[in-house]
């Protein structure tokens, strides 16, 4: 079992990062795998600064069946040590729930697995990430579980700020309801990987 580091750099975009990129990616790799079942993945590396968090300078994302991630970088603007070791962390959460839990486009679905991502990015760090500590309201939080019910697709409106959704309000929900669970039931996100997001959002 293992992961497979892959670095696109023909053109040598990203020759000044690859140290870093080598080094935080082990790191990473460790840390993640000792708490959950993360394996049987591609991470690809690529200097794709339109797809980065403009405060983190990285970005990511895990397709639907678990085995490859993508970690965007820029390479006139490096993110942190730090930063790019929570991104990949949060990535290889997503990972390994996918490899678990049949991917599902529901909003209460999508809420709860950034929310657990989140979750086990502060575990695993130590650090609350920022997109989880957006300030939640009655307004915006009545208006996702509406659009919940009614079985909307509106990911794009509650991750980016759109539609008067704040920036990053599902995951800042996601994070609030899944340590709320979590704590409750005297559990951690590792412990949860696996758990049905139904058992969470409807707690």
């Amino acid at each position: 079992m293992a992961i497979e580091q892959h670095i696109m750099n023909a053109a040598g975009e990203l020759d000044a990062l690859r140290s870093q990129v080598e080094s935080v990616h082990l790191c990473a790799i460790e840390q993640a795998q000792e708490r959950i079942p993360a394996d049987e993945i591609d991470i690809v590396y690529k200097d794709e600064e339109i797809l980065t968090i403009p405060e983190l300078r990285v970005g990511g994302h895990t397709n639907h069946n678990g085995n490859l991630i993508y970690i965007n970088l820029d390479s006139d603007n490096p993110p942190t040590d730090e930063d790019l070791k929570s991104m990949i962390i949060h990535e290889l959460s997503h990972a390994a729930r996918h490899k678990q839990i049949p991917w599902n486009s529901r909003i209460g679905s999508r809420v709860v697995e950034e929310g657990l991502a989140c979750v086990f990015e502060e575990e695993v760090t130590g650090r609350r990430p920022i997109y989880s500590s957006v300030k939640l309201t009655d307004e915006s939080t009545s208006k996702l579980l509406a659009e919940d019910k009614a079985k909307k697709k509106t990911e794009y409106k509650w991750m980016f700020g759109i539609d008067g959704y704040p920036k990053w309000y599902g995951y800042s929900y996601g994070y609030y309801i899944c340590r709320q669970y979590l704590d409750k039931t005297n559990r951690t996100a590792a412990d949860v990987i696996d758990l049905p997001s139904e058992e969470i959002w409807n707690s």
